[in-house]
Order: C-alpha cells, then sequence, then structure tokens
C-alpha cells in the first residue's frame, strides 16, 4: 500500500516537527515512529479508518495532538 499526505498534512507535520524539535531533540523522531506506527495500522486495515475527501484516510495520533 502507497500513502500520500494531504498538502495541509505534509505543512502540518512540517510545522509539528519543528516544534517539537525546539522543545526537545528526540520529539521529531519519536513523532516520525509515532506516524510510521500509524501508517502501519493503516495498511493492515485501511477500511478501520474515516475517509475523506475521496481517497484520503484520517488517522490521529494519540501522543502528540
Amino acid at each position: 500500500m502507497s500513502f500520500r499526505y494531504h498538502r495541509e498534512a505534509e505543512a502540518e507535520l512540517d510545522e509539528a516537527l519543528a516544534f517539537y524539535a525546539v522543545r526537545d531533540v528526540s520529539l521529531p523522531g519519536a513523532l516520525l515512529r509515532e506516524l510510521a506506527a500509524g501508517e502501519q495500522a493503516i495498511a493492515e486495515r485501511p477500511r478501520a479508518w474515516r475517509r475523506i475527501g475521496g481517497a484520503f484516510r484520517v488517522l490521529w495520533l494519540r501522543r502528540f495532538p
């Protein structure tokens, strides 16, 4: 399964990585690992996630609001 991110989600991720990097250098990596785990969850059960905008699915991260 391939993943594409909505352009607004990509921009939000870039902002979040910069935000967390200022607070603690380990947080951006933790965010990316949680995102990768979310991608894996979607890949395993793609229909379990709410669809928005046609082909996009929504996954809310627990640790990183």
